[in-house]
């Protein structure tokens, strides 16, 4: 195994441990500067997929009859599960804040 190259970012912060591998591996020779550069965009451009992932998540559980939030949060790492629920939970507002102007009680559905 070659430990030069770098393909998650582990996260270990109170009783959980995350692992989120980088959408591609990222080469740790060189110059530092060059490489933590490149590490520091692997990982913003990691984020960002897993982020729009989440997005299309929220979408996908929204179009279901069902709403099933269960699988969409357990597909995603804690942060990520946090940002599907808040996601979900501001279009759920906006709407019904849209539906008060003609609708008294929408706020309580």
């Amino acid at each position: 195994k070659d430990k030069t190259i770098i393909h998650k970012i582990h996260g270990d912060g109170g009783d959980g441990h995350e692992v989120i591998p980088f959408i591609k591996p990222v080469k740790a020779v060189g110059n530092i500067e060059d490489w933590l550069t490149t590490i520091l965009n692997t990982m913003r451009l990691t984020l960002k997929y897993h982020a729009r992932s989440c997005a299309a998540g929220v979408f996908e559980a929204r179009s279901d009859p069902s709403n099933k939030l269960r699988p969409l949060v357990d597909s995603n790492i804690a942060q990520f599960a946090l940002l599907a629920i808040q996601i979900m939970w501001t279009y759920e507002t906006q709407t019904a804040l849209e539906q008060c102007k003609t609708n008294a009680n929408a706020m309580y559905s």
